[in-house]
């Protein structure tokens, strides 16, 4: 019986073959533990580069915090794959499999989907960062600013995700612009901001009797926060002064505030005896 054993196994081969076999079950438990390991201390790099940022999101309310808590999931989540494919390739090199062939296969899949989906790429990378920079949120007027030959868009917020940016429009029309397209952010829901209009008058009108009507004005305290003053002259002619006309607004409430405020200072400057032109 032994014999036949040794002929169908040649002697000591299965004393090696089980020796492999525990040395590389050996090198898989230690490269788990280092995976493992790799994953908790990256995982903890992450929270400690996202901790200022959470922070503010607390202060700012819970979905804020929800949508950081996104970003740290999906900064995780690329973190873990990208150690588990060193692991596996590792495992695999140790185990004496050429892994040249899958490195550059993976290769030349990363490089065609880079050219093929680099407008997805690009789209991808803006929404993650225009999000960790809290540029803009849901519900907020912007200014979206376009690169070369793309229009600027200016309305509300209506969803904003990795790959697009929705908002509504003045006139209602619903726009989606890639996060990639966008150069440029003016946020108008955020800090003061200026109404500022521009009414003609007579010629003859006396200008620091402008300035006391202006500085009078009764403005809705919702829609603007200081008074009215005479920002100076933007033309005139020999019969006609157009003057502008400034106030500090509510954030996010610019459009209105300039609707309020040219009816206001136009009302104020008509019963000063002055005529509108």
């Amino acid at each position: 019986m032994q014999q036949w054993f040794d002929q169908l196994i040649p002697a000591g081969a299965w004393h090696q073959g089980l020796t492999a076999g525990l040395e590389l079950l050996a090198k898989s438990f230690a490269a788990a533990v280092l995976y493992g390991l790799v994953r908790w201390l990256g995982w903890r790099a992450l929270r400690a580069l996202f901790y200022p940022f959470e922070l503010r999101s607390r202060r700012e309310g819970p979905s804020s915090l929800a949508r950081l808590n996104t970003l740290l999931g999906l900064a995780r989540s690329t973190f873990s794959y990208a150690a588990l494919f060193v692991t596996i390739v590792t495992l695999l090199s140790q185990a004496g499999i050429n892994v040249s062939a899958i490195l550059a296969g993976a290769g030349v899949a990363g490089l065609a989907l880079g050219f093929g989906a680099q407008r997805l790429v690009r789209d991808v990378l803006s929404g993650f960062f225009i999000l960790l920079e809290d540029q803009f949120r849901v519900g907020e007027m912007v200014t979206l600013v376009g690169g070369p030959g793309i229009p600027q868009f200016t309305g509300t917020v209506l969803e904003m995700g990795l790959r697009t940016t929705r908002l509504k429009d003045g006139v209602q029309r619903t726009v989606s612009l890639g996060n990639g397209e966008i150069v440029a952010v003016i946020n108008h829901s955020r800090g003061p901001v200026t109404a500022e209009v521009e009414i003609g008058v007579d010629a003859n009108a006396g200008i620091p009797e402008l300035q006391a009507v202006l500085a009078a004005l009764a403005l809705p305290e919702e829609l603007f926060a200081g008074p009215a003053e005479l920002r100076g002259i933007a033309s005139l002619d020999g019969s006609r002064v157009v003057l502008k006309i400034a106030a500090p607004a509510a954030p996010g409430r610019s459009s209105e505030a300039e609707l309020a405020l040219r009816r206001a200072a136009g009302s104020a400057i008509r019963q000063s005896g002055v005529e509108l032109r």
